[in-house]
């Protein structure tokens, strides 16, 4: 049976946002999602076991090339 995959996109520097994202993952594998964590900091080990899948990119490097503003 397929499950749904939610994405998660996470920006966590300090530990009550790493805390928060720890509970927000919890909540959805108890609901029966599956997760994909992305973020641009790191993601602790323990998170990490809880996702399908987790992308951390170290880069996080902003665009400000006129083609890539759509608003």
């Amino acid at each position: 049976m397929n499950q749904d995959l939610i994405f998660v996109t996470a920006y966590c520097p300090t530990e009550e946002q790493i805390d928060r994202l720890r509970l927000c993952c919890q909540s959805l594998l108890i609901d029966g999602f599956d997760l994909a964590v992305i973020s641009h900091t790191p993601i602790p080990e323990d998170i990490q076991k809880m996702c399908k899948w987790s992308i951390y990119d170290s880069e996080n490097e902003l665009v400000w090339e006129e083609k890539f503003r759509h608003w």
